[in-house]
């Protein structure tokens, strides 16, 4: 899993830099103060125990590479000079404006030590690391699945070439997705759909002149589409649902004279998170219509939020296979970014798999369970295939996606000047119900249908909303932010989080109006300036989502969409404390700013208890310290501080032991100096 063993000094460094502020955050300094209560060398802690709490989320990713996201290559060579001069940009993605750094023999963890310890860096957008992690999804050998035998004397007595499966590819069937209905008005011709995948085999008889020059991200080079570059076979079988030919032998795909562009993103493993967008970028450039995705992860990305909304503001249509988890879920990328089509998958019953995930993310279904398609001819050594024949069966929303993306290229030939938004709402008005009556979170707005080609584009007109996350003491922009939109006509709802510069477009949706929840920073979030759960807030309301005119939406809007602003304000922060025994010195409470400059002093008396409004002396948002101090003598039966803090109506137990006159921090960690996040 992800290497998240990050020290608290890094991810205290993290967390400053990407805390966008527009003044000074956390920079108090009071007159009536000393400022020399406390110095770095005069703390002590009492253990270096770093609690799993503050770490990153579970995740794996490169060691030696960090993808920085930047407003102007300007600001990107500024960051550069901030670390050390052995690390350089290995390639840049100007269209999305990111950057792979090469850590040349260094790592991720020791390059964010190194960052100076500001509020941010002037011009950086996000900084994370290459994320590779995600699978794709398919079930190869399920044996929830009952296997119609294929082979039949009819069949073996075919003399060359090879068999016509047609009639067991359920999914084109008149009671289903009804291809033939749909070969009357479209086929394809003229639309490419970018594969992203394992990469395909074009020397595939059903595949031979079925591709598209296509791109592998990770060594940086075309694939020739004459040739096999499927590393695993899973490509070659999505494609054939796509695209395989219409000549009576073997399969035949949904969209029969469409193109397909492999864009190689498993080589076989996933190749990261960067060079994904690439290949998005890549494909959009080069004239893809749609981007075709059956693979996805757990885990937010930045970089890949920015890739696809750079394929959805240039009028290329996403699609996203929803996942095999089974249980309902919200959080699962790319799927769950707006605007892309996420699909579940359903049987020849119309019933949704056992395997398909749930989610309000959900779009539509599309037949995803015994799928017969191509597998690469060589690939016969590894799979059994069928009659021994270059074709298989495997289910998983890997197989639903792929029927999505030939239905939007159905569309895209007949409805050439519909937009991204437009298909998409094709495709979802169009579906027949299944399930349970309307929208539902298992089959979306039901099972795709060829009834999408008889709609009219023109009846849809799509919204946009902009949500901006800030704090109510200074003007910091608040990353990590989670954000659930409810469209309270339908019960469809939409997932975002705020990325570094502390906002989330929501493009391409329904307008109409809304409930808007709004939660965190949460506090695992690899930018979140928090470092506790009871310090994230939550807030909810009502919010009109307008129409917004197509080609007005641009990757980053400003003035053209609607923004709705959240400012975060936390609500208490309160010590309770007293001592555990009787001492004899002097035992002193001070709040500080992240400069650890004393802002307010309390005395602790013995056998008292106190009971402190820290939150009234706090005037801006930021960090802020706990800190005691004592001076006396050491009785033989250690003493130490105890009680709660307050914060947000939240109770956090602290125990601090006191076994010498010194300095040291009040935290719930035993004094570990962990700050305390005040919005």
């Amino acid at each position: 899993m992800k290497m998240r063993n990050f020290v608290f000094f890094s991810l205290l460094i993290l967390s400053i830099f990407i805390f966008n502020s527009c003044v000074n955050l956390n920079y108090l300094e009071d007159e009536d103060e000393s400022n020399t209560f406390m110095e770095p060398s005069d703390i002590s802690p009492i253990n270096s125990y770093i609690p799993d709490l503050i770490k990153l989320a579970e995740r794996e990713y490169d060691e030696d590479v960090l993808v920085v996201g930047y407003e102007n290559l300007s600001d990107l060579e500024n960051f550069t000079d901030k670390l050390d001069q052995e690390i350089e940009v290995k390639s840049l993605i100007p269209e999305i404006r990111v950057a792979l750094l090469s850590l040349e023999g260094q790592n991720v963890e020791n390059v964010l030590k190194d960052l100076d310890s500001e509020k941010k860096i002037e011009g950086i957008r996000y900084i994370e690391p290459n994320y590779t992690d995600r699978e794709i999804q398919v079930i190869k050998n399920d044996p929830n699945v009952i296997i119609e035998e294929t082979g039949s004397n009819a069949l073996n007595q075919v003399e060359e070439g090879y068999p016509d499966y047609r009639e067991f590819q359920y999914a084109l069937d008149k009671d289903k997705i009804d291809a033939e209905a749909a070969w009357a008005t479209a086929t394809g011709a003229g639309v490419i759909v970018g594969l992203l995948d394992t990469g395909t085999d074009g020397t595939h008889p059903d595949l031979v002149n079925q591709l598209k020059e296509g791109y592998d991200p990770y060594w940086n080079k075309k694939i020739d589409p004459s040739e096999n570059s499927d590393t695993d076979g899973h490509g070659t079988h999505t494609a054939g649902i796509i695209a395989a030919k219409d000549d009576g032998q073997g399969v035949v795909g949904l969209a029969p004279d469409a193109k397909i562009m492999p864009i190689r993103i498993f080589n076989p493993n996933y190749v990261g998170d960067y060079a994904v967008a690439a290949g998005i970028v890549w494909a959009v450039e080069n004239g893809a219509d749609i981007l075709s995705n059956s693979w996805g992860g757990g885990g937010y990305s930045n970089i890949l939020k920015d890739a696809f909304d750079y394929a959805l503001t240039h009028n290329v249509v996403v699609v996203a296979s929803s996942g095999n988890f089974t249980t309902d879920q919200h959080w699962f990328y790319p799927s769950g970014f707006p605007g892309v089509i996420a699909v579940a998958a359903s049987d020849d019953k119309d019933n949704i798999a056992y395997f398909s995930s749930r989610g309000d993310y959900v779009s539509v279904s599309a037949p995803g369970v015994d799928i017969i398609s191509t597998i690469p001819v060589e690939s016969l050594d590894e799979y059994e295939g069928i009659d021994g024949n270059p074709y298989i069966r495997w289910s998983g929303t890997s197989m639903s996606a792929p029927y999505v993306s030939a239905l939007a290229a159905l569309i895209k030939e007949k409805c050439p000047d519909a937009n991204v938004y437009q298909i998409r709402k094709m495709i979802e008005v169009g579906a027949e119900d299944i399930e349970q009556d309307g929208y539902d979170t298992a089959a979306g707005y039901g099972r795709i249908s060829s009834d999408s080609l008889d709609l009219d584009p023109t009846n849809y007109t799509a919204g946009a909303l902009r949500v901006e996350a800030i704090s109510e003491r200074s003007c910091d922009y608040l990353p990590g932010v989670n954000i659930t939109l409810e469209n309270q006509e339908t019960g469809k709802r939409y997932y975002g989080k705020t990325n570094d510069e502390g906002y989330e477009l929501f493009a391409y949706i329904e307008p109409g109006n809304y409930e808007i929840i709004i939660g965190g920073p949460e506090y695992l979030y690899d930018s979140a300036p928090n470092y506790r759960m009871e310090e994230e807030l939550s807030y909810s309301g009502i919010v009109e989502v307008e129409q917004v005119e197509y080609e007005s939406i641009e990757l980053l809007p400003e003035a053209t969409v609607t923004t709705y602003i959240q400012k975060f304000e936390t609500t208490q922060f309160r010590a309770n404390l007293k001592a555990d025994l009787p001492f004899e010195g002097t035992l002193t409470i001070s709040l500080l700013d992240y400069y650890e400059t004393p802002i307010k002093t309390f005395e602790l008396p013995s056998n008292e208890e106190i009971s402190i409004d820290l939150l009234q002396h706090i005037i801006e948002s930021g960090h802020y310290y706990l800190a005691y101090e004592y001076v006396g003598a050491i009785a033989e039966e250690e003493f130490g501080i105890s009680g709660e803090i307050q914060i947000n109506s939240e109770s956090i137990p602290v125990a601090i032991p006191i076994n010498q006159e010194g300095r040291g921090f009040i935290d719930e960690y035993g004094g570990s100096g962990i700050p305390w996040t005040i919005f």
